[in-house]
């Protein structure tokens, strides 16, 4: 009953809002119904009560993302696994949360894909270069400046040749 009740307040209080806080590690962004209005960056801003203003922020601070571990073939036929650490932030807030949706799963989705892509084009000699690192690094700021975010680095955790023990049963 009590938090029925906190939050009908709650919603009475934003209701007739006339300003909001944008905090110092964040961003922010005004929908005028349902229209992009404009963007907001820490402090105080006032906005039209009613619903007829909504506030989205998000932490544009860096942040840091673990690539899971890719089992993949390189040119030269070795099997090799390897893992990415990315660190990055948002960069336009607008971008990246009206242009994507779940912008951190489609920059892990992306890094997969052109991890993938540069593996397969290159042998486990050239893999092991700082030079294959920064191919790929390139390629992944690339791609997710178009989503308003920032690569700021790439580390590969782990590049190592595999073995694999596969078993084929005949039905």
């Amino acid at each position: 009953m009590f938090d029925r009740l906190f939050y009908a307040i709650e919603f009475i209080v934003q209701w007739f809002s006339f300003a909001t806080v944008v905090d110092a590690y964040e961003y922010g962004l005004v929908l005028r119904l349902g229209k992009f209005n404009r963007t907001l960056s820490p402090g105080l801003h006032f906005i039209y009560p009613f619903g007829v203003d909504q506030v989205f922020t998000e932490n544009v601070v860096q942040e840091t993302q673990s690539v899971s571990t890719q089992s993949l073939t390189t040119k030269d036929g070795k099997n090799i696994i390897i893992s990415a650490v990315l660190s990055y932030r948002i960069k336009d807030i607008r971008k990246y949360m009206l242009e994507v949706e779940d912008a951190a799963g489609v920059l892990e989705d992306s890094t997969y894909g052109v991890v993938a892509a540069a593996v397969e084009r290159a042998d486990w000699d050239e893999i092991r270069l700082p030079e294959f690192t920064e191919e790929v690094y390139k390629a992944i700021r690339q791609k997710a400046f178009r989503w308003g975010v920032e690569v700021i680095s790439l580390q590969f955790s782990d590049k190592s040749l595999s073995r694999t023990l596969r078993l084929v049963m005949d039905s």
